[in-house]
């Protein structure tokens, strides 16, 4: 038996914005705030994670002056930081991950954590 599956990335990528728009609960949230809640559900797979996100009222303004002004952006692992999509209006943004660093395994050892 042949198993037939998507193999259109932009078909695949529509798609999945579908589900995350179909299932996450973005209502309660500004039309900015409903666009980074649904990045961020599509991005860990988790449609419910919109139940748990907050935004205080300058989240979004903060974070694109920062972007704009060459902050740098820090990933929590590696995949994220090859994942993220920069264009060329943004090359002054550095990407930062900090996992294979050698005093991250002696902090986490101390504090007992990951």
């Amino acid at each position: 038996m042949k198993i037939e599956y998507e193999k259109n990335a932009k078909v695949i990528y529509e798609k999945s914005f579908s589900i995350v728009h179909n299932e996450a609960d973005l209502e309660r949230f500004s039309e900015q705030e409903a666009i980074v809640a649904t990045r961020i559900a599509h991005a860990c797979g988790m449609p419910d994670i919109t139940k748990q996100l907050q935004f205080t009222s300058s989240a979004l303004s903060d974070g694109i002056a920062a972007i704009l002004r060459g902050a740098p952006i820090i990933c929590d692992c590696n995949m994220v930081k090859v994942g993220v999509s920069m264009i060329d209006d943004f090359p002054k943004n550095k990407l930062l991950c900090f996992l294979n660093y050698p005093e991250v395994k002696t902090i986490a050892k101390t504090r007992k954590t990951t």
